[in-house]
């Protein structure tokens, strides 16, 4: 075990930053992928081959099944780098404050 921790809040609070414009831009990405996916329709025809494309080959794990999976997974992705952005606001923050507190005391 570490025998101190040492952190830097300005710095937490630029990468906190940094993360929130990760989220930002899959958040961009996820918006534009829908509405490009959704604009397109079913283009893969009505063939076998655009069949299978769609609906998989057993029927069950094919596009039409993989979209709402992706797209829900994307959303994840994006909310989960504006809550980690959000707590390490928030943790500098409360270390900014711990620190004024502590200062005050003397």
């Amino acid at each position: 075990m570490a025998d101190h921790v040492e952190v830097d809040p300005v710095a937490l609070n630029t990468a906190s930053q940094v993360v929130q414009g990760v989220g930002d831009k899959i958040a961009a990405v996820f918006r534009s992928l829908n509405g490009g996916v959704d604009s397109q329709g079913e283009p893969w025809g009505d063939d076998s081959i655009g069949n299978q494309f769609a609906n998989g080959t057993n029927g069950s794990n094919g596009y039409k099944t993989s979209k709402p999976n992706l797209l829900h997974a994307v959303d994840v992705m994006s909310q989960s780098f504006t809550d980690m952005a959000a707590a390490q606001s928030k943790a500098a923050n409360d270390l900014i404050g711990q620190e004024q507190n502590n200062r005050d005391s003397f």
